[in-house]
C-alpha cells in the first residue's frame, strides 16, 4: 500500500541452520526461581523482532549476550533491529562485531552492506555486495543488495536487470517479485507490475504481506473489489496487521464508505500494541497515528468538524512534526469554522508562534510565511495582523506597515494602539517616492502574473493516502505569497495534462504548474513542471528532496521560489513628469537604486512560446528607465527616449533590462523515497 512503511527485516530462519548457537546452561538464582537461558532470551528475541517490536528485540538480545558475550546469533539480531530503527552506527558495530565470530558468512556481509548504504557509504556497500557475489556468484540476496543500491542512487534500470537475475536464480523468492512489483508501479509499468504481483500470489499464497501489497496494487488500479479482498485476505492470515487494515480503511475511504473507514481506524487506534507512542523527529509515521489521520479525513467528510479535528489533534499530540496532518487539519478548520469563531485563533497560534521565532533568528521570509498562514486561519485576529504588520516595519516597509494597520481599522479595529501607530507612521511617510507623487501605492492596478496549480494524485506516492490536494493548496498558498502573483482558482486534481490545460487556458491564467509528490517515511521529494497557459509548454521543470524537520515545509517553499524564479517580471509606467517617471514596482518587488528597465509600448510585450522570458518586435522599444528613488511598491526614475521621438507613454511597460543569472546552488541528493519502500519488503 502506497501509505505501508514497514521496516525491513531479514529473514532468520535459515540462522540456526548455518551458523552454531552458543547458548549457556540454564542458570538459577539463589531463590532456586529458574532464569531465561541465553538461547531462550535470544528466542524472544526473535519473536519480538519478527512482530516489529524492535525494541523488545534489543532488549532480549542485550539480556542474551549478558549471558554470553560470544553468542553470535544475538548480536545479528541487534544489528538487524538497530537498522530497522535507522540507527546505523549502531548497527554497524554490532555487525561488525558479529563479523568476528561468524567469518565470512554471507548474510552477516550482505547485512553490512544494507548498514553502510543506510550510512551513505556506498562504495563500501557495493564492496562487500560484489565481495559476496565473488565467493558465492549465485546468492540472490547481495544481488538485490545491489538492486537496492542502484535504487538509492536513481538507477532503476540497474535495479531492474539485478532483480531479474534474482528472480533468474530463484524463481519464487517473494522479495524479489514484489520489488520488482514495486519498482514497476514507480516507472508507470501497471501491466508489468501485475504480472510480478500475481506470481507472488501464486507462489506464496499465505503470506499476509503479498496479499497486502496486492490490495495496494489493485486500489492504484481503481479495482477497488479486487484491493478489499486483498486485504481482507491479508488480515485473515495476520489479524494483527496494522498495515492491511490501514489500508482498508483507505480503501473505504476512496470508495466514500466514510463510516466504515472510521470505524476501521477506531479499530486500529484501540487495539495497536504501541499504544500512543510518539515518533521521533523525522522518524515514519507508525500506523496508529495514520489511523488518526484516516478517521479524521473520514469524520471530515461525514461532515462532523469537530470530530475530524479532534482526530487530527490526537494525531499530533502524538506526532507534532506531522506536516500533512496538520495541513488536513487546517483545511477542515478554514473550510468549516464561522469565520468570527474564536477557535480559529487557537489553531492559528501555531503559526504564530513560529513567525515569532523566525522572526527572532532574523528570517524574516519563513516569518512572514508562517504569519500569512495563521492569518489564512483568523483573518480577523488583531493580533495576527498587527504582528504581521510590525514585521513589515522592523523590515523597513512604513508604507505597508501602514497599509496594515489600515486593513485592521477597516475590520473594526480602533483603539488608541492602532490608531495612535497610524497617525504616528502616517506621517513619517511625507517626503517618500508615494507621497511626493500624490499616489496610494497599495491600489495601484499591478500586471499580476496568474498561476494555477494542478496535482497529479495517480503518479504520486504517498505515506498519507489522499493528502495530494494538500501538497497542492500548500504550495498554491506559498505563490501567493509572492508578490505579484495571483491564482484564479483552488488547487485541484489532474490526471491528464490535457485536463490542466484546458482548464488553465479556461480561467485565463498566465501559468499553471502540475504537482507531482514522492512522499517518504522520512522524506520528500516533489516534482513540479511550469507550463505556459497559452500554449502548453513547458517552462521548466523542478525537483526538490527534502529530508528530516519539516521536509514538506521546506520542500514546497523551494519549488515555490523556483517557480516564481522562472517567471519573468515585468510593471508599467503609471506617471510621469518630463524626464522623470514613476513604476509600480519597488523594494517589495527587489528593485533597488540605479536598476535599468526597458520601456516598451503598451500592448507590444508578449512572453516568447514557453513563458521563460518577454520578447517584442524591436519598434516597440521606446525607451529605458533608470530607478533613482524607490517606495515599498513604487519606484522614481529617469526615463531615456529611445531614438529621435519621445515616444513613451503613461501605460507602457518596464521589464527588467537582461542580465546574466547568478548560478544557482545544486539541490542536495539523497536517496528517493521509493528506496526506503523496497526495505519494507521481506
Amino acid at each position: 500500500m502506497r501509505n505501508n512503511r514497514i521496516v525491513f527485516l531479514l529473514v532468520l530462519a535459515a540462522t540456526s541452520a548455518i551458523l552454531p548457537l552458543r547458548a549457556q546452561a540454564q542458570v538459577t538464582v539463589d531463590s532456586g526461581a529458574p532464569q531465561p537461558t541465553a538461547r531462550q532470551l535470544y528466542q524472544q528475541g526473535q519473536v519480538a523482532q519478527t512482530s516489529e517490536d524492535y525494541y523488545g528485540a534489543i532488549e532480549s538480545y542485550l539480556e542474551a549476550l549478558k549471558h554470553n558475550a560470544a553468542y553470535l546469533e544475538p548480536m545479528i539480531g541487534l544489528a538487524q533491529s538497530y537498522y530497522s530503527l535507522d540507527e546505523y552506527d549502531i548497527a554497524l558495530k554490532y555487525a561488525q562485531q558479529a563479523s568476528r565470530y561468524a567469518g565470512n558468512s554471507s548474510q552477516v556481509m550482505n547485512l553490512q552492506g544494507r548498514i553502510f548504504v543506510g550510512l551513505g557509504q556506498i562504495d563500501k556497500a557495493r564492496a562487500i555486495y560484489q565481495q559476496v557475489l565473488t565467493m558465492e556468484p549465485y546468492n540472490v540476496e547481495a544481488r538485490i543488495g545491489l538492486a537496492e543500491l542502484a535504487v538509492a542512487q536513481g538507477n532503476t534500470d540497474g535495479a531492474l536487470a539485478q532483480y531479474q537475475d534474482a528472480v533468474r536464480l530463484e524463481p519464487q523468492n517473494r522479495k524479489a517479485l514484489l520489488s520488482l512489483a514495486l519498482l514497476y508501479r514507480s516507472r508507470g509499468q501497471a501491466d508489468i507490475a501485475g504480472k510480478y504481483i500475481r506470481l507472488a500470489l501464486e507462489y506464496h499464497s499465505g503470506d499476509p504481506q503479498v496479499h497486502m501489497l496486492a490490495g495496494e496494487y489493485y486500489l492504484a488500479q481503481g479495482n477497488t473489489d479486487e484491493a478489499l479482498r486483498q486485504a481482507q485476505t491479508s488480515l485473515a492470515l495476520r489479524s494483527d496487521y496494522p498495515e492491511a487494515m490501514l489500508l482498508v480503511g483507505e480503501i473505504y475511504l476512496q470508495t466514500g464508505d466514510f463510516a466504515k473507514a472510521s470505524a476501521t481506524m477506531d479499530q486500529l487506534a484501540a487495539g495497536y500494541r504501541g499504544g500512543d507512542t510518539g515518533t521521533s523527529a523525522g522518524a515514519r509515521p507508525t500506523p496508529h497515528v495514520l489511523a488518526w489521520y484516516i478517521r479524521g479525513l473520514a469524520q471530515s467528510r461525514l461532515g462532523n468538524t469537530n470530530d475530524a479535528i479532534r482526530s487530527f489533534q490526537r494525531l499530533l499530540a502524538i506526532d507534532p512534526g506531522d506536516e500533512v496532518a496538520r495541513l488536513a487539519m487546517e483545511q477542515v478548520v478554514k473550510q468549516n469554522l464561522p469565520m468570527e469563531s474564536t477557535d480559529r485563533d487557537r489553531f492559528a497560534k501555531y503559526h504564530i508562534d513560529r513567525a515569532h521565532a523566525f522572526e527572532n533568528q532574523n528570517l524574516f521570509q519563513h516569518a512572514l510565511f508562517q504569519y500569512r498562514q495563521g492569518l489564512q486561519i483568523a483573518p480577523l485576529s488583531r493580533d495576527a495582523r498587527l504582528a504581521f504588520a510590525e514585521l513589515y516595519r522592523l523590515e523597513g516597509f512604513r508604507a505597508k506597515y501602514v497599509s496594515e494597520l489600515d486593513v485592521l481599522k477597516n475590520l473594526g479595529y480602533t483603539d488608541k494602539a492602532i490608531t495612535d501607530r497610524l497617525e504616528i507612521y502616517s506621517s513619517l511617510l511625507d517626503g517618500t517616492v508615494a507621497s511626493d507623487w500624490n499616489i496610494d501605492q497599495f491600489s495601484v492596478n499591478r500586471t499580476n502574473t496568474s498561476i494555477m496549480v494542478f496535482q497529479n494524485p495517480v503518479d504520486s506516492v504517498l505515506v498519507h493516502p489522499l493528502s495530494a490536494g494538500y501538497f497542492g493548496s500548500y504550495l498554491r498558498d506559498l505563490i501567493l505569497g509572492y508578490e505579484l502573483m495571483t491564482s484564479p482558482a483552488a488547487a485541484a486534481d489532474s490526471v491528464r495534462f490535457a485536463d490542466a490545460f484546458a482548464a488553465a487556458r479556461a480561467k485565463g491564467s498566465d501559468y499553471f504548474v502540475i504537482l507531482r509528490i514522492d512522499e517518504g517515511d522520512r522524506t520528500v521529494n516533489l516534482n513540479a513542471t511550469l507550463y505556459l497557459s497559452r500554449t502548453g509548454t513547458p517552462t521548466a521543470t523542478f525537483s526538490v528532496y527534502r529530508s528530516g524537520n519539516d521536509r514538506v515545509e521546506k520542500a514546497t517553499a523551494r519549488i515555490a521560489e523556483l517557480i516564481h524564479a522562472a517567471i519573468p517580471v515585468s510593471g508599467k509606467l503609471i506617471a510621469r513628469n518630463f524626464g522623470q517617471g514613476l513604476i509600480d514596482l519597488g523594494t517589495m518587488h527587489g528593485v533597488t537604486a540605479d536598476e535599468s528597465f526597458d520601456i516598451v509600448q503598451a500592448g507590444r510585450l508578449s512572453r516568447n512560446s514557453d513563458g521563460s522570458a518577454f520578447v517584442y518586435p524591436p519598434s516597440a522599444l521606446v525607451g529605458t528607465f533608470k530607478v533613482g528613488r524607490t517606495d515599498d511598491a513604487v519606484a522614481e526614475g529617469t526615463i531615456t527616449k529611445q531614438g529621435v521621438s519621445d515616444l513613451v507613454s503613461v501605460g507602457d511597460s518596464v521589464i527588467p533590462t537582461p542580465k546574466e543569472k547568478s548560478k544557482q546552488p545544486p539541490e542536495p541528493v539523497s536517496y528517493p523515497p521509493l528506496y526506503q519502500r523496497l526495505l519494507t519488503v521481506h
